[in-house]
């Protein structure tokens, strides 16, 4: 997977266009970079906290070739933005699958469009469109700028969760110790 990343991050993304089928179809691991073209669906604008006094800005991109997909245009201060629908952008960005959001119990409020997280589901329902692929576009520049939305100037990284794994099994294996001993050494 890291490879992968690597060898898509040396490409100039700007001279690539992207194709939805091409889109729709990455695995969990997997990420393309390149450029779409297209309208953003001025109605939907998707806000979720991203826990530094800022707000992750999603909307959905129409197509030129017909087909629409999520679009995580940047960070911003605001939750309301004004989108034009006949603007046309240009979109260079890092395409890849959404991970399917579990969250204890905490839910996206898609009637009053108080989002928490994004849920490719809860998208789906909210706007109607069934049709979308379960991946987003990370927008690493935005040809014309959108006004108080900075886009992603990162390069995206998966989650490594090896600590987390580490602590998990060494702990494990700490309980089993003491059960071991408590049922077995201490009778003799």
């Amino acid at each position: 997977m890291l490879e992968n990343l690597e060898r898509e991050y040396q490409k100039p993304a700007e001279a690539i266009p992207l194709a939805l089928d091409s889109i729709s179809t990455l695995s969990k691991s997997d990420i393309v970079r390149g450029t779409l073209n297209g309208t953003l669906k001025a109605d939907t604008v998707i806000a979720t906290s991203n826990g530094q006094n800022a707000f992750n800005i999603y909307s959905i991109l129409r197509l030129e070739d017909e087909g629409h997909l999520i679009v995580r245009l940047g960070t911003s201060a605001r939750i309301d933005h004004d989108l034009n629908s006949n603007t046309p952008y240009t979109i260079t960005g890092a395409a890849r699958k959404i991970p399917k959001s579990w969250r204890a119990g905490i839910k996206n409020d898609i009637n009053n469009q108080q989002w928490i997280y994004l849920d490719r589901d809860d998208v789906r329902r909210s706007t109607g469109l069934n049709d979308l692929p379960d991946t987003v576009l990370v927008a690493e520049a935005i040809t014309p700028s959108i006004d108080n939305i900075t886009p992603a100037s990162e390069r995206y990284t998966p989650n490594n969760n090896h600590k987390q794994y580490a602590f998990f099994w060494f702990s494990m294996c700490a309980i089993m110790w003491v059960v071991y001993y408590a049922r077995f050494w201490r009778k003799s």
